[in-house]
This record gives C-alpha cells, structure tokens and sequence, in this order.
C-alpha cells in the first residue's frame, strides 16, 4: 500500500467515526447508553487508525531501506568492477592479442557489459577481434552486447562521418552526439539506468530509469544552445507541441529532412524520436535513444536507426 492509499484509508476512517457519532446522537436517548458505546466504537477505531499510522511509517521505512541497500550495491559493484579493471590494466595496454584475450576474460568473469564498455571505448583490432569472438561464441548475453558494439563500430563509420547540410545548431548536435557515440552510449546496471542515461535525465528533474529518448535529445541541444532553443523534457508530444506552437514544425510531406532536425513518431499508444543525420530515397536516417539494434523500437543504447518515411512522421528544424 502506497502513500496516497494510505491516507485515503485514514481520511474514510475518520468520516466513517463522525458518522457513527452521528447514528449513536439520533438512536440513544439515553446519554449513558449513548457514551458507553461511542466509547467503546471510538476506541476500537482509534486502535485501527494508530495501527494503519504505524503500518504506514513501517511501510515508508522499508522503502527507504530497500533504496539504500540498491545504492549500497551499486556502488559496490563499480569498485569490484575498478579492481578488475586494474587487475587487467598491462593486457590492455599490450599487444591487440593481449587485449583482445584481457577482454574475453574479463567478460567469462561474469562482467559482459563491462567487457563490451571496454571495447567501444578502446576501439582498437584487438578490441573488435574480442567482440567479434563474444558474438560467435559468447553466452547469449555476451553475444547479444558484443553485436551491439560490433553495430556501435560499424555505424560510427558508416553514418557519423561525411554529414553534410543543415543549420549551424542542428549540425554541431550531431557533432557532440557523434563523440559520444564514438564511445558507446549505453544503460547500465537495469533498464533505463547507467551513469550517462541519469545524465540526460537529471537534466530536466527526471529520476532514474525513466524512458530516457526524449531526453537524451533535449539535452544534446540543450548542450550547444544556451537557452536551449526549445524546453528540455522527457515528453515527446510536449516537445512537438511546443515545435508547432513556435513555427518550426515541418508537416508538409514534401518537406526533406535535413541534418540536425528532431523527427518526430507519433503511434496510438506512444511517441518516439531522435535526431536526422540524412535522409536520401524515401529513407531517414536518425540518431535515437532508447532503442535497440534491428527492429525492436525499445532497447539499451542511443543508435542509428534507418526508417522509411512514413505518414506518421513529422520533422522539426529549430531556426539558427
């Protein structure tokens, strides 16, 4: 039971006492008879409603608690991963063999996500050759991170270099986004969680493992303009409705992307996102968070993605 649940239970409670006095007032003629049972209802409701009150301060405590003992795990979880590290420090400064070989150990010790960080972030041979052994012949974890970095590798330099067109605001974005993409921008310890997704979702006040795609946006703009051209926010529709109300909402379908617009998706059920790098043949292709690599729209990484041009789509280019 909740918060808000508990106090509806307290608040019905106390209506419920006042309407017994009532009932007691208009049935009893007898005032002895009349105080005897409203003592007798009084207590036993005021019993309830004390231990209602100490149930909920019990229920808040174990709350708390519970979130400290996440917290302390976290955190002892980044220190074993600091030891590993520094326990393998000469192999991954060594030959691509022994970093490739430092690489597949580290992800055998149960440390996959941390394995596969390594790799985006050294970007070396021997790092690729690690990730390319995790795919083949990893668990079904290894394999699913090490494909994601092989894709992270593959589409650094296929879609983040040679971006041409668009305005100063939109192309310096794709510029700061380019550099942590470069590295890998990925979820860490649990859905919607990591150090870089509270980055963008402390930006604008949200908490920790909230859908982030919305947010990762706002705040690459929010980066190269200050004000930020629009109001940072994790709400696709807010951020399209205010697109709109100022102009810079592109509906008409002759319009063509161009680099550095937001394109924005909008389903029954949901909304989604991200930034144009290009768009050529009725194919848009766009920087995105909170996705995964192939044809699930949800994931644990920011990736590019290619979309055909749908009638669902709308682009908005914020002004230099």
């Amino acid at each position: 039971m909740n918060r808000d649940e508990y106090k509806g239970v307290l608040n019905t409670l106390s209506e419920q006492q006042k309407e017994l006095i009532d009932i007691l007032k208009r049935n009893n003629g007898d005032k002895k008879d009349f105080w005897d049972k409203f003592s007798a209802a009084s207590t036993f409701l005021s019993g309830v409603i004390v231990a209602l009150v100490g149930l909920y301060f019990t229920n808040n405590y174990n709350v708390q608690q519970a979130s400290r003992d996440e917290s302390s795990k976290s955190q002892q979880l980044r220190l074993a991963q600091v030891e590993l590290i520094h326990k393998f420090i000469p192999q991954l400064n060594g030959t691509e063999k022994e970093k490739k070989l430092a690489i597949i150990a580290i992800s055998s010790l149960g440390n996959a996500e941390l394995a596969t960080k390594i790799a985006v972030l050294d970007q070396s041979n021997g790092a690729k050759s690690a990730l390319e052994s995790l795919a083949k012949s990893g668990n079904s974890e290894e394999k699913n991170l090490a494909q994601q970095a092989l894709e992270n590798f593959e589409q650094f330099k296929s879609h983040l270099s040679n971006v041409q067109g668009g305005g100063k605001i939109g192309r310096a974005v794709i510029e700061k986004v380019a550099q942590d993409l470069k590295s890998g921008v990925w979820e860490e310890g649990g859905s919607n969680k990591g150090e870089l997704i509270n980055k963008f979702l402390s930006n604008i006040g949200l908490p920790e493992g909230t859908p982030w795609s919305a947010a990762f946006v706002s705040w690459y703009f929010s980066q190269v303009k200050n004000p930020p051209p629009f109001k940072p926010s994790g709400s696709w529709a807010a951020i399209e409705a205010e697109f709109k109300q100022k102009g810079w909402l592109l509906e008409n379908s002759d319009h063509s992307p161009q680099p550095g617009d937001i394109m924005f998706i909008t389903n029954q059920k949901s909304h989604h996102g991200g930034i144009v790098l290009r768009y050529e043949n009725g194919q848009v292709e766009v920087i995105e968070g909170n996705v995964s690599i192939g044809q699930g729209s949800e994931g644990k990484m920011a990736a590019v993605k290619i979309r055909q041009l749908q009638p669902n789509m709308s682009f908005g280019h914020v002004p230099d």
